[in-house]
Order: C-alpha cells, then structure tokens, then sequence
C-alpha cells in the first residue's frame, strides 16, 4: 500500500499534508490488491474476477568494490579469488561465484535515491 501511496501521491508528500482529508476521497475507490499464483489467477479470470499482471519496480545499491563475479570453471573460480583476494562457491553446474573479501550485500534503496544518483 506504502508504494502505492509514494507512486499515486508523489515522494515529495508530507504526512502533515494528508491532514486536510485528501486520503479520504483516495481511499474511496480504493481496490484490493493481492498476490496470486498462475492457477489461482487463470481461475479467478474464468470466474469474471478482474484479474492484472503488475510488476513493482525496486531498487538495490551495492557498494563499490563488492560485486560479484561469475565464471565457469572451478580453476578460474580459484585464481581468480587468489587475485582479488575473494572466496567462490559453486553455484551451479558450469557456475562458480567470486565474491570479493569484506563484500557488502546489495541493499533496497528508495526511488528518491536512485533519482540523486542518476
């Protein structure tokens, strides 16, 4: 509800600007949104049920120097870890990861943060 909030009524909306009873009328209208899966979804649509694919857009911000890298040997998986210095782990068949040491795990960032980094 939150994404729709910021997508609807704009980032720059303040809680004390919602005061004057705006939300009220936007809420009126307001439809139920959830999440189904494909055979609930075919179901729902042969029942009449409105029924919409939605994609919500988020964002994650890795630190400099902490992307990972795919390769497809264990041998290059192993040298290139001794070069970073990084560890690998093998992912996949044909899929080795080299993750850089002290790497830091992507984050979720706000639209208005990829909006000041563009």
């Amino acid at each position: 509800m939150f994404e729709r909030l910021y997508r609807d009524l704009g980032a720059e909306t303040l809680v004390d600007d919602l005061a004057d009873g705006r939300l009220r009328g936007y809420f009126a209208d307001f439809k139920s949104y959830r999440v189904l899966g494909e055979k609930t979804a075919r179901k729902a649509k042969a029942e009449g049920k409105d029924v919409r694919r939605v994609e919500i857009t988020r964002w994650t911000a890795r630190p400099p120097g902490s992307a990972a890298v795919e390769v497809k040997t264990k041998a290059e998986a192993v040298r290139l870890a001794d070069d970073m210095p990084g560890t690998w782990k093998h992912r996949r068949r044909g899929c080795y990861r080299v993750v850089p040491l002290n790497a830091q795990r992507p984050r979720r960032v706000s639209h208005a943060t990829v909006l000041d980094r563009d």
